[in-house]
């Protein structure tokens, strides 16, 4: 048996043991736990034991609820689904209906014996899942860069494929009569930290984030792709300029020819600025090295982007992330975007709403790359 079809067996066998629900969480086969992508399915019994287990966020906030294990076993807002993720157990609820579309996610991440309750968010141009610790009232905290926050590849896998089964919530006053989306939002500010808190960092620029999510993650990525210059959106923002976009040495690109696993997911967002079409593959890719994975999508065109990309060593702590993260500038562009956050030069403009992002993304190195190791032609830029 391999050293992770090994680990992934002691970590089950330990929720087994842990949570005393061996006779009603069954153990799979040998080599279905060899696939790091596999879930499994959670009984009610052993749902309500994690719950029970489960540490939450102690509010500082009047405007903010104090959620406990009782309440979410009302609201029926219990895990569903295991997934292991080298000594990390994510406990997933299934996806929560949110605003404009979007969905929202409560993960209950096991790490050295204990259980913290998490929220996600999934991203709505990048499809990736990432982890939510701060908000006000209609934002979310986006870290340091956003792409420290994405969670590892298996749980935005596990998530996508759940897109189309969200989760039924259940008020909690039998007479009230709030929508599915309030209940979401309220499970969001229960399990994240106010931004006028004390316990918020806010800083000039816009972004901010918990201080418990400043002690376990550093402000500075791990150098992987070189940027030599940048060019300017319809907002004054700045992006990479694709000519100037250096990447890492082959080893640890993504070996193309060996594709872990492939999925589909339906972005309704997506399917607004693509003529109707939202169906999109994603496809998970290791580096030449084994060090560094790789998430892209696909749409039915035939077009591309690079959603996420994660290094393997950094542990994952209890907030559902690794340790370290990589630094992504010049390569996960996604396929539509803000007008305001698209390059001028590749059709931004100073209007709301999102457009295709394609004639930039083609541009990138990565993205070059990503069909010419499969021997494809790059689909041709929108007129």
């Amino acid at each position: 048996m391999s050293w992770s079809s090994l680990l992934i067996r002691r970590s089950l066998l330990y929720v087994l043991f842990v949570l005393g629900g061996a006779t009603s969480f069954a153990l799979a086969d040998e080599a279905a736990l060899s696939n790091q992508f596999d879930t499994q399915k959670i009984e009610p019994a052993v749902a309500n034991q994690i719950l029970e287990r489960a540490r939450f966020l102690k509010q500082d906030s009047p405007d903010r609820p104090q959620l406990d294990a009782h309440m979410l076993q009302t609201m029926g807002a219990i895990p569903q689904h295991s997934l292991v993720v080298d000594d990390a157990i994510f406990h997933l609820a299934g996806p929560l209906t949110f605003y404009g579309g979007r969905q929202i996610a409560l993960a209950f991440v096991e790490v050295d014996d204990e259980v913290n309750a998490r929220v996600l968010y999934r991203s709505n141009s990048q499809f990736s899942w990432r982890m939510c610790d701060a908000t006000d009232g209609g934002h979310i905290g986006k870290g340091f860069h956003e792409f420290d926050k994405q969670v590892p590849i298996p749980v935005t896998v596990a998530l996508l494929k759940m897109y189309d089964e969200p989760q039924t919530l259940q008020n909690l006053d039998n007479g009230a009569s709030r929508s599915q989306s309030d209940l979401a939002k309220f499970l969001l500010q229960g399990i994240t930290v106010d931004r006028r808190s004390k316990q918020c960092i806010s800083q000039t620029d816009g972004h901010y984030y918990s201080r418990d999510y400043a002690a376990f993650i550093p402000s500075q990525p791990m150098t992987f792709s070189q940027v030599g210059k940048w060019l300017a959106t319809a907002s004054s923002g700045l992006v990479a300029d694709p000519a100037e976009v250096k990447l890492p040495a082959r080893e640890h690109l993504p070996n193309l020819e060996q594709e872990l696993v492939s999925f589909r997911f339906t972005s309704v967002a997506y399917a607004e600025v693509n003529e109707g079409r939202g169906e999109l593959t994603g496809r998970v890719f290791d580096s030449f090295d084994g060090k560094l994975r790789y998430l892209f999508f696909e749409d039915e065109q035939g077009r591309a982007a690079l959603s996420t990309v994660e290094h393997l060593l950094p542990p994952v702590n209890s907030l559902g992330l690794r340790c370290r993260y990589v630094d992504t500038h010049g390569m996960d562009a996604p396929l539509f975007e803000y007008f305001l956050q698209i390059p001028t030069a590749f059709g931004g403009k100073k209007e709301p709403g999102y457009g295709s992002n394609w004639n930039y993304v083609r541009e990138l190195p990565i993205i070059q790359h990503y069909y010419a190791q499969q021997n494809r032609t790059v689909p041709p830029a929108l007129k």
